[in-house]
């Protein structure tokens, strides 16, 4: 079963409000705009949004997506939800559902809290995700009530954690030499097959690839004496024999990888020809996931395509 059926938005009810002269001229002038939100929903191109609560109001969620290579940007052009209603807006860096996070605490760490709004005044700031999903939890509790947004999407030049509702491509995780873990999420069961692997042999300290990295700083010292490479070929032996640099398949039911029980095991190395037979990844969520402690330039490319409805059916009653 796909993922986005399993959407549970759960906020906190609360008391009316009386709109100002102000909220009840914004009102009729947004309703005469493109970009009405319903309670629920996915979007996946820039441009100005809007919604109004209506005589019936619960827990509403926005879910933001753009290509894997961008960022979203959120900017607040007018706002209206009371704080003594209970009323309450929340951006989080990624998606929640289920109580699961994509990407995780321990993949990006982040206060999923700090982004928390109420009141008739619009949050000056300017929301700026670090990966290419966004979500806007919001409950407004009185008729009348409501809020409008211009979403923008902005290149991002080190992609690493990148959500998917694309059911098949071609995709490469890198860690850009940095200490950092990089998943795609994959909303689809899928066959995964991996191209080409290098994780744990090209060390950050090689002079001829210091210049990909971001914020790096190096001495002279540093580039002419470039760290020991290990001779490492493709292996599931990544922990033991390079500290800590690997990638992994994943999948299962929710967001969170961490609770995803199949997996396979860790692989490392380096391998440039195409594995086959596919990886089989067949529960509603597919997860690609790379580990860096930093001390290498880490990258693993795959292509990924739908699994059929034989391969899912394949797998024992009860598997996700």
């Amino acid at each position: 079963m796909r993922l986005f059926i399993l959407f549970n938005i759960l906020l906190q009810a609360g008391l009316g409000i009386v709109l100002t002269k102000k909220h009840s001229l914004f009102r009729r002038q947004v309703s005469q705009l493109p970009g009405q939100l319903q309670c629920i929903q996915l979007v996946k191109d820039p441009g100005q949004y809007w919604y109004i609560a209506g005589e019936t109001n619960t827990g509403c969620a926005l879910f933001l997506l753009g290509g894997h290579d961008t960022r979203l940007e959120i900017e607040f052009l007018d706002f209206n939800i009371d704080c003594e209603s209970d009323g309450l807006l929340s951006i989080i860096d990624g998606w929640e559902m289920n109580y699961e996070l994509f990407p995780n605490l321990d993949d990006l760490p982040r206060d999923i809290n700090k982004y928390r709004y109420c009141g008739l005044q619009r949050p000056r700031r300017k929301f700026v995700s670090s990966q290419n999903a966004a979500l806007i939890n919001y409950y407004t509790p009185m008729k009348g009530q409501g809020f409008s947004i211009r979403v923008k999407f902005t290149n991002n030049p080190f992609p690493c954690n990148v959500i998917s509702i694309e059911s098949s491509g071609t995709h490469t995780l890198r860690n850009y030499g940095l200490k950092m873990n990089c998943s795609i999420s994959i909303i689809y069961p899928e066959v995964v097959n991996v191209l080409a692997v290098n994780i744990g042999t090209t060390s950050t300290a090689n002079s001829i690839d210091f210049l990909q990295r971001p914020s790096w700083r190096h001495t002279s010292n540093e580039i002419e004496q470039p760290r020991n490479m290990p001779s490492l070929k493709f292996t599931s032996k990544c922990m033991t024999q390079n500290g800590g640099n690997y990638f992994e398949l994943k999948t299962g039911d929710g967001l969170d990888p961490n609770y995803m029980i199949h997996r396979t095991k860790t692989m490392c190395g380096n391998y440039q020809r195409r594995y086959r037979p596919g990886v089989l990844l067949g529960c509603g969520n597919s997860v690609v996931r790379m580990v860096s402690n930093g001390d290498y330039y880490n990258s693993v490319t795959f292509s990924y395509q739908p699994a059929t409805e034989a391969e899912v059916n394949s797998l024992h009653a009860g598997y996700c």
